[in-house]
């Protein structure tokens, strides 16, 4: 998602930025049914220890997704970048 993300912004491309947002849409979802899922097994402390994992990786991941959703807008909105940024990311690309 992020590299989709980048490259809806570098190739100004609006087809992969609202890629961007279905899979952004997507990973909320995910992450609210493994949280769902998540409270319903817990029975005890120990289950509550063990979940507390599973939730902080489902919440990085929905943290993630909305970088990535934030960075595709920037192509969608039509709010530009600066050159400056766009020839950094071709030089990391380009290695």
């Amino acid at each position: 998602m992020v590299d989709l993300a980048y490259s809806s912004v570098l190739f100004h491309d609006r087809d992969i930025a609202e890629e961007v947002l279905k899979f952004e849409g997507r990973v909320r979802t995910l992450t609210t049914l493994l949280i769902m899922n998540t409270a319903i097994v817990v029975r005890d402390r120990e289950d509550a220890e063990v979940s507390v994992g599973i939730m902080r990786v489902a919440s990085a991941a929905d943290k993630i997704a909305d970088t990535a959703g934030e960075i595709a807008r920037i192509v969608l909105e039509c709010l530009g970048i600066d050159r400056s940024i766009i020839k950094a990311f071709n030089n990391l690309m380009n290695g």
